[in-house]
């Protein structure tokens, strides 16, 4: 594809591309392989079939450099060229494949994974690349002779002492549902590491290793639960708190992960003072923190919990929405694109089934507070807010207007505090810089949502440091961009049940893409990816979903103001009960109708007021709440009536006169 005299290069089968600023955009196939805890990799071999050269009429595209998604009042911030040392040497890749280990969860169970990034096309020269149809990857591997215990807990809870009392109906909560839980005062964990942070990892560990532990709650903020500051340099910040360090516990061989391989006192360095600790990543528990800094605000977390799991949140009518707030990330960007409503619509394509509560720049309503509030009223089961931020506030821009900042004086704390959407709580995905920045504000923005007692979120994801994303339509394909993306592809792809599996499995794809790749940024966007909420809150049934629904039948040549009916059936693989929701594409819809027997052919009616096309379209779901996609749209044409309504007067006219 040919822009501005650059070529981008694509590759059938790909799904991702190398970006590395200021060298070529190759794409890029990624196979992810998983095998039982302990095995040991032995040898890994790929060999490119049918390699073949071509000559190029231009020049490659070259990667751009990230922008940081932070509200900042001058010009936009691009990462330092110091970040990214790495020069151009040909062939580019300088491999046909990489591959990275580690290991982690997937589901509920410990595995190794083996990731393989394969570079289908290289640059030999300005205007040569090679290219290859394909490869054989060969894998020497061993199975284990042991697994990690499968003990008496599901879920370890951290806290102070003093919340010790009102977290207990949670844990009753808890182990009634199943979820064995052990609660643990912080002041009862022995001192076994250099610190607090480190004594409260090994504690981890031991009870992975005793109890087969797969979830840890951590209850207090910054000041009343340990956290880790990590140095991963990216020119303008020095550190942040990354919570993944108390679930990455062990290395890609199994021993204990300390973060800390140079053994100098300072975590997780990545390229900081020329240092580099070595890490896997992979979380080996599913984690979250619920940043309480009073008793009341655990009670009041603990409440909504307990409410929701309660009430199967995600069978309600509501929690088939999803909010999607978002303008113009990065304004001036080559390809024109508004990357904040562009990473919307990625996800509203994801989220196949869900019906999207568009607030943007360009249908103007991101410009008030006020719509976002609407659209909690609502209800949602997710929330997105695609853009920049610093940890009180969220904003972005109109297309092309750097300088304008909407809505006007941002989506800030207060805002949040005074949502009053009860109990349609949306677990909320903030793609911007620092807005989970809990150790330097509190009540920062994603913690925000969740400790409202009137309403806001039931869980949030955000950034604890500086997000960096790429520009125009590489935003979704690394950093931040592709963390977001990554949260809601971990529910719809991996079939997350819960929040901190969604979490996890987000960060999976992540490092499964791009860790080991020796980029800062990569490293950083993994680390930063901060849960608040509940790690086991249940978040979707164990239920098949639906079949999409027929395409509806019916007339696709109507007229306004009159009354047409239409119809459609789907089956489901569990034979439940099922629910259908018709959108006739003039803004209205028919709510959820049923339940239906499975199979059973519904109808609907409809009519329309104003001339135009549109499109038909429905989705279904089970009785346990789990959606199916859209049927394929059924495309209507609206006119005037007023032929009809003309003759009918001339009938009208003769009747009378023959009656006489």
């Amino acid at each position: 594809m040919r822009k501005k005299h650059k070529i981008t290069t694509f590759f059938s089968g790909t799904d991702s591309f190398v970006l590395k600023p200021g060298l070529p955009v190759l794409p890029m196939f990624t196979k992810t392989f998983a095998f039982p805890s302990g095995t040991k990799i032995k040898k890994i071999k790929c060999v490119a079939d049918k390699i073949e050269k071509i000559k190029v009429d231009g020049e490659i595209e070259n990667a751009q450099y990230p922008v940081i998604a932070g509200k900042i009042v001058e010009k936009k911030k691009t990462v330092s060229k110091n970040v990214f040392k790495e020069k151009k040497r040909l062939p580019f890749p300088s491999k046909w494949f990489e591959y990275y280990k580690g290991c982690g969860l997937e589901g509920l169970e410990r595995k190794v994974f083996l990731s393989l990034r394969f570079y289908p096309v290289r640059e030999l020269s300005d205007n040569i690349v090679e290219f290859v149809s394909g490869a054989r990857v060969e894998i020497e591997y061993q199975l284990p002779g042991k697994s990690f215990s499968n003990g008496g807990y599901d879920l370890l809870i951290v806290s102070p002492s003093c919340f010790s009392d009102d977290l207990q109906p949670l844990v009753d909560h808890k182990n009634s549902m199943g979820v064995k839980t052990k609660l643990v005062s912080l002041e009862d964990i022995p001192h076994q590491g250099r610190d607090r942070a480190e004594d409260l990892k090994y504690y981890i560990k031991d009870a992975i290793d005793n109890f087969g532990i797969k979830f840890v709650l951590l209850v207090g903020s910054a000041k009343e639960m340990p956290v880790r500051y990590v140095y991963v340099n990216d020119d303008y910040e020095t550190n942040f708190v990354s919570d993944l360090y108390f679930a990455d516990i062990y290395d890609g061989n199994g021993n204990f992960s300390s973060w800390d391989t140079n053994n100098n006192s300072v975590f997780a360095e990545f390229n900081y003072n020329g240092n580099f600790d070595r890490m896997d990543l992979y979380p080996d528990v599913y984690l979250g923190r619920l940043a309480c800094t009073n008793e009341e605000e655990v009670k009041e977390v603990v409440d909504k919990i307990i409410n929701y799991e309660n009430n199967k949140a995600y069978t309600q009518n509501w929690f088939s929405n999803i909010i999607l707030c978002g303008g113009d990330t990065a304004p001036g960007d080559n390809d024109n694109i508004d990357e904040g409503e562009y990473a919307n619509q990625a996800i509203l394509k994801t989220m196949d089934g869900f019906m999207g509560l568009e607030i943007w720049a360009s249908n103007g309503k991101v410009y008030y507070a006020s719509n976002i509030a609407s659209a909690f009223e609502e209800g949602a089961g997710f929330a997105d807010f695609s853009g920049h931020g610093n940890p009180s506030v969220w904003a972005t821009h109109p297309h092309n207007k750097e300088n304008t900042w909407i809505p006007t004086g941002g989506y800030r704390v207060n805002n949040v505090n005074s949502l009053s959407n009860g109990e349609k709580l949306p677990i909320v995905v903030i793609s911007a810089c620092s807005c989970s920045k809990f150790d330097e504000k509190e009540n920062c923005l994603g913690w925000s949502f969740v400790s409202n007692g009137n309403g806001g979120g039931i869980a949030s994801l955000g950034n604890t440091g500086l997000g960096w994303i790429y520009t125009g339509r590489y935003v979704t394909y690394g950093l931040v961009g592709l963390m977001e993306q990554n949260s809601f592809r971990a529910y719809t792809f991996d079939h997350s049940r819960y929040f901190g599996e969604l979490w996890g499995n987000a960060l999976r794809r992540y490092i499964n893409e791009k860790a080991g790749s020796n980029d800062t940024l990569d490293y950083k966007t993994i680390m930063e990816w901060q849960p608040f909420g509940d790690p086991t809150l249940s978040i979707r049934s164990s239920s098949q979903k639906p079949n999409k629904p027929l395409t509806p039948t019916g007339p696709d040549r109507i007229k306004i103001g009159k009354t047409y009916s239409y119809t459609t059936s789907t089956t489901d693989p569990d034979g439940d009960q099922i629910y259908y929701y018709f959108d006739w594409g003039d803004g209205t819809n028919t709510g959820w109708l049923g339940p239906y027997n499975n199979g059973e052919t519904v109808t609907a009616t409809h009519k329309w007021e104003k001339k135009g096309e549109y499109s038909i379209k429905v989705r279904a779901k089970d009785t346990h709440g789990v959606l199916s996609g859209w049927s394929n749209p059924l495309p209507i044409k609206a006119s005037f009536l007023h032929h009809y309504l003309f003759f009918e007067k001339i009938y009208f006219i003769i009747e009378r006169y023959l009656s006489r």
